[in-house]
């Protein structure tokens, strides 16, 4: 959940975004095998710090999969519509960081 004692780091550089996601961000797979590309990158220790506050290796190996599967690409309000705030709030922070691996990216 969200600690009190650190603000929301979306809203302290949302004004240093080269791009800025919202739900209607459209994204795509970066690589042809996102899934393997994703399994290489989670074990090494720079992405170690992350884990906390990303969701679990299992959700995560489902997003990049719907994404890659999608013809087009999927809208970033619908890979966390139905979960609750907390949980999307997770599942936007995990898509970030997966745009900072190569492994997804804006479509277009």
């Amino acid at each position: 959940g969200r600690v009190p004692l650190r603000d929301d780091p979306f809203r302290v550089y949302a004004h240093y975004a080269t791009t800025v996601t919202g739900p209607d961000t459209v994204l795509v797979s970066a690589v042809e095998d996102p899934a393997r590309r994703l399994r290489m990158l989670a074990t090494l220790h720079m992405n170690s710090f992350a884990k906390a506050v990303l969701a679990p290796p299992e959700d995560v190996l489902r997003l990049v999969e719907r994404v890659r599967v999608t013809s087009g690409g999927v809208r970033l309000g619908e890979l966390i519509a139905g979960q609750p705030a907390d949980r999307q709030a997770m599942l936007q922070r995990t898509v970030g960081w997966l745009m900072k691996l190569g492994i997804v990216k804006v479509a277009g």
